[in-house]
């Protein structure tokens, strides 16, 4: 007798999505986005986002879904997320990154990545005890692509506002 077996189903898909042509897989994205109201006008090309989310999503609607916030300009944040790293704590942190991600010309994953990990290294922390804050003030999530790529993707305006919004969130509290 036959059986349909839904993992299986998704570890197919999940491997068309991971070597297929990101062009291709494209167009196909952009429809779901449209069935979730999202503009996608307004954030990075479909390209690059499917190159960086394709290795952790199994379904185009899960990458649409788990990137909207690229999208949008503002962020939600997820409860349990913001609770763990939007802490009075954390202020002090975010305030300098926004102050040294505000000074940079250039905005690239490297340039990035070398900043945040200069920002570590003055603070006298860890990659991520900087990260972890930066990546929820910024996706609303604790889960994205890797924060460089995740602040390059999202662009210098957005995300020297998330992060701005961020501190008054805290501050709020």
């Amino acid at each position: 007798p036959s059986t349909f077996n839904p993992e299986k189903l998704l570890w197919l898909n999940h491997h068309y999505i991971r070597n297929s042509d990101a062009k291709h897989i494209a167009e196909h994205l952009r429809w779901h986005f449209e069935r979730i109201g999202v503009d996608i006008t307004a954030g990075p090309d479909l390209t690059k986002l499917i190159e960086a989310q394709r290795e952790r999503c199994k379904t185009l609607l899960e990458m649409a879904q788990i990137s909207a916030f690229f999208y949008s300009d503002d962020v939600i944040y997820d409860e349990k997320a913001a609770r763990k790293n939007l802490k009075p704590a954390t202020v002090t942190i975010l305030q300098r990154v926004l102050e040294e991600l505000s000074k940079l010309s250039e905005w690239s994953e490297s340039i990035l990545q070398q900043s945040l990990v200069d920002i570590g290294e003055s603070l006298e922390l860890k990659f991520g005890k900087i990260a972890q804050p930066l990546r929820v003030a910024v996706s609303g999530s604790s889960s994205s692509p890797s924060i460089d790529l995740t602040l390059e993707l999202l662009g210098r305006d957005k995300t020297l506002q998330r992060i701005a919004a961020a501190i008054e969130y805290i501050n709020r509290l």
